[in-house]
């Protein structure tokens, strides 16, 4: 784990209900019945979590789901706080990353991905197998504290 890396507790994330724009970001582990994760690959080749910046106004699960529905068609059954962080942006404006373990309805598979034109593909892969394809090193502490909720 980076040694900078300052991790934000749940209570931290409640604090703006309604965010600023531009200032947040969501993330989602979308988590299947069989424990699978969804993952989605930029046009770059680059694979990632669903997400993304959140509107001005709008809290941290309802634009969660917004994110997650736009760039993927799938709607989230249940979003639970796993981590998040202040992440800088070559705007020089700092934003905070907030990563959310989300469940998915039993019928969610590869078939009924309606991807955005923000993504080439997408695939379901296993927890332990996610971090092969998630290169950015602050994301394995994330996998990490989705192990774990996942194994109770």
């Amino acid at each position: 784990m980076a040694s900078n890396l300052r991790l934000l507790s749940a209570q931290a994330y409640k604090l703006p209900s309604k965010v600023l724009a531009d200032r947040f970001s969501a993330k989602a582990l979308l988590v299947t019945s069989n424990k699978k994760i969804l993952l989605l690959q930029k046009p770059s080749g680059k694979w990632d979590l669903p997400g993304g910046k959140l509107k001005g106004g709008e809290g941290w699960i309802d634009g969660l789901r917004r994110e997650v529905y736009e760039e993927s068609g799938l709607k989230i059954k249940q979003a639970e706080w796993l981590t998040g962080w202040p992440q800088g942006r070559a705007t020089n404006k700092q934003i905070l990353k907030g990563f959310f373990l989300c469940l998915l309805d039993n019928k969610a598979n590869k078939y009924s991905i309606a991807l955005s034109r923000e993504h080439i593909g997408s695939k379901f892969c296993s927890l332990d197998r996610v971090g092969d394809h998630l290169p950015q090193e602050k994301y394995a502490v994330t996998l990490r504290y989705a192990a774990r909720k996942l194994q109770n």
